[in-house]
């Protein structure tokens, strides 16, 4: 059976890394045999950041056009061995960073600890579907692949890994946060607590946005929204 993986990039405001991430995967993936979608999900307005909801926009607009999905931040490059093949569960590929030596962040350094899910995570998109999709209530960075890796938990999924390399584009390490940055604790800490499932009740069944515009450039497709 032929898949097709759909990269999408949750982006606002990083067109240096745009520039360089763009033409880089389009080379990796030539040399890969992979049918592919480059998907770049900008958010236009002036609320805070929202990774998980423009993921989330993402995966719907693309999800007829493909079967499987990587979420991957604008910033990471992944070596020529890197593995993007079809997964059968879900799966995290940014296991060895090049600034931590190429060691794996789950280790717990700095920003990164031992339950890391984040960076570059692949669905297919019968699991995506089946937890719902990110949360689409945390604003500013913070704690949504958190979030996910919970609502794999509490579907009985398995989390993979792959032992990818990243090289890591330079950027200011000042993050985002929402002037109410404890909601996305909260929001954590309440699906951690909650023995119920609620997560089915809010994320891909509740998503709504702005649909502003699309451009079809090379190499990849760029889609303006306001969330």
């Amino acid at each position: 059976m032929s898949h097709t993986l759909g990269i999408l990039i949750p982006y606002r405001d990083r067109k240096d890394h745009l520039d360089k991430f763009i033409p880089y995967m389009n080379d990796f993936f030539k040399k890969q045999n992979i049918n592919y979608i480059i998907l770049v999900i900008e958010q236009i307005d002036n609320k805070p950041f929202n990774r998980a909801k423009l993921l989330n926009i993402g995966f719907n607009l693309l999800k007829d056009r493909c079967d499987y999905f990587v979420f991957h931040d604008i910033d990471m490059l992944p070596e020529e061995t890197s593995d993007y093949s079809y997964c059968d569960a879900p799966t995290h590929l940014a296991q060895r960073l090049e600034e931590l030596a190429f060691k794996n962040p789950t280790q717990g350094w700095g920003r990164y600890y031992k339950e890391y899910f984040g960076g570059v995570t692949m669905f297919n998109k019968e699991d995506f579907s089946k937890i719902n999709g990110y949360s689409n209530n945390y604003w500013g960075w913070g704690k949504e692949d958190d979030d996910l890796r919970l609502r794999c938990i509490k579907e009985g999924l398995i989390i993979k890994t792959r032992q990818n390399l990243y090289y890591s584009l330079q950027h200011s390490k000042t993050r985002e946060k929402h002037p109410n940055f404890r909601d996305n604790w909260n929001n954590l800490n309440n699906l951690k607590s909650d023995n119920s499932k609620t997560h089915l009740k809010e994320g891909l069944n509740t998503l709504n946005y702005d649909f502003i515009d699309v451009e079809d450039n090379e190499g990849f497709i760029q889609v303006k929204v306001k969330v």
